[in-house]
């Protein structure tokens, strides 16, 4: 029982801590330390900065950009994104390149006169 304290304690605290993350002993653990500081990351972003005007009205200003970046960085620990530029890359799904000579014998075949430009 003794054992699975200190092992929640050494996560809890590889959470809270980038330097304790490097001692995790997994790609995996470190991956999801990192995942954690990202969503608290998101939910401190999410509630932004609010403050009460003269009136006595609650405003709220979240802070989108960093929405936005807590989101991209998740992906790329997810590795959605190396996916995605995989799939891109070797013409995988909706990514997928068309030849220009392609586009230009399809515009020919419709009666459009194209030309290389100087």
């Amino acid at each position: 029982m003794a054992r699975a304290g200190q092992l929640v304690g050494a996560l809890s605290k590889a959470v809270t801590s980038f330097e304790a993350m490097a001692d995790l002993s997994t790609f995996e653990e470190r991956k999801r330390a990192l995942l954690k500081k990202c969503d608290h990351a998101f939910v401190t972003a999410e509630m932004g900065r609010n403050y009460t005007d003269k009136n006595g009205e609650v405003h709220s200003n979240p802070d989108a950009g960093g929405m936005v970046r807590c989101i991209e960085l998740a992906a790329r620990i997810l590795g959605v994104l190396a996916e995605a530029e995989r799939a891109a890359k070797n013409g995988d799904g909706e990514t997928r390149g068309v030849e220009v000579e392609q586009i230009v014998s399809l515009l020919r075949s419709i009666g459009y006169k194209v030309e290389k430009a100087a």
